[in-house]
């Protein structure tokens, strides 16, 4: 099985860089963010309350029903002002903005319309299209809000890392690029669904050897209409401006861990562990008006725009909610939409709550205690949306 997918992934990486696509142009902003990663994470806070970055929460419980009974693996997909879109890896669920139930999207199967196997939905918003990225088959399935499948294309470089940057524009990442050449190593492909051909590509700037077979996401994310888009081994962020040019946006610190060597420590233990530990890695990044939340191996970041600071937890512990007395927000935060950040909180979870209301006032604490009063460990989950300060 390892040797097939190492010939897989060989014979991806052949076919990407083997195309004569255009590499996009970086330029520096000069007006980049500073965040200092390495020193947050390696004096991590003990605890960060929600109020000190959020001005209010929200939340709603997603409706159970026989035909609706979300898996333990989910992800907010894409919340609006009407709709709200959750996926558990077999198919995406559509509720109204109440977390009533309106419909399912998609199916796993081998018929027409069906996919072999779903790493993400990605939603649609200004055509209320739904597509799901079958990068094992290589088709790129689209659905209507109401759940009919649409159409199938087959984008050439489809891949499991797919974003949607413009309506018919999407970016396909390669994890694996570290089997190119190193100075061929591309990272990011932009492709046109109504051009069907690859626009531009990504340089990686990283020249050293790579391990074999280790995931490389890059890691893309959306804010006020624009993609930002960081490369696993960049410590820039830069943002997409058009399918040819990237501009700086921000810069990571992440000290002497930027890099995997065999001489590095980990932050947690300060021993020589495994791979994972001695490498200061970023995994996803949300960014609202004032503030970057960004996910780590090392735990849970927050940069703080206007007061130039960066503070960090240790990833299990959640950001504790002494607004509402909800378990608080407990996984990184991986979509936003302005200055709003979602995540799905598991009902049983929901239910833990905090052990005491301490000095939360009893209209807000009221408020949770409404929705457990009428939830229970099997019911679908319920959305946390915290409205960041601006």
């Amino acid at each position: 099985m390892k040797n097939l997918l190492s010939i897989l992934f060989l014979l991806m990486s052949v076919f990407m860089y083997g195309q004569k696509v255009p590499v996009m142009k970086k330029f520096a902003s000069g007006k980049e963010y500073k965040i200092n990663l390495y020193e947050a994470c390696k004096n991590k806070l003990s605890e960060i309350p929600i109020s000190q970055f959020a001005e209010d929460v929200e939340f709603i419980p997603l409706e159970t029903t026989d035909d609706c009974l979300i898996g333990d693996a989910c992800i907010v997909s894409s919340i609006t002002q009407k709709d709200i879109f959750i996926f558990d890896y077999e198919r995406c669920y559509h509720f109204d903005r109440d977390g009533k139930f309106l419909n399912t999207i998609g199916a796993k199967g081998n018929g027409p319309g069906e996919y072999t196997k779903q790493m993400k939905c990605i939603v649609d918003t200004l055509n209320q299209w739904v597509y799901f990225p079958d990068h094992w088959t290589g088709r790129l399935l689209k659905y209507d809000y109401s759940g009919n499948f649409l159409e199938e294309s087959h984008p050439k470089g489809l891949s499991s890392l797919t974003w949607l940057y413009n309506p018919m524009e999407f970016l396909f990442g390669d994890s694996f690029y570290q089997y190119a050449e190193k100075k061929e190593r591309f990272s990011i492909f932009f492709y046109s669904l109504k051009e069907k051909k690859l626009l531009s590509k990504m340089k990686c700037e990283y020249e050293k050897d790579i391990p074999k077979l280790m995931i490389c996401d890059p890691t893309v994310y959306n804010y006020r209409g624009n993609t930002f888009i960081k490369d696993f081994w960049c410590d820039t962020i830069y943002q997409l401006t058009n399918p040819y040019k990237l501009v700086s946006h921000a810069i990571i610190n992440r000290g002497h861990l930027g890099y995997r060597t065999q001489d590095d420590k980990s932050l947690i233990t300060g021993k020589k562990d495994s791979e994972e530990q001695i490498t200061l890695a970023v995994h996803t990044i949300v960014e609202t008006d004032r503030f970057f939340f960004i996910g780590s191996n090392q735990g849970k970041v927050i940069y703080d725009k206007q007061l130039n600071k960066t503070v960090a937890l240790d990833y299990d512990i959640p950001f504790m909610d002494d607004l509402y007395g909800s378990p608080g927000l407990i996984y990184y935060p991986s979509i936003s939409n302005k200055n709003e950040i979602y995540q799905a909180i598991h009902a049983h979870k929901f239910l833990e709550g905090r052990k005491s209301k301490h000095s939360i006032s009893d209209s807000r604490y009221n408020v949770y205690l409404k929705i457990i009063d009428n939830l229970t460990e099997d019911d679908n989950p319920v959305i946390m949306i915290v409205k960041v300060k601006k």
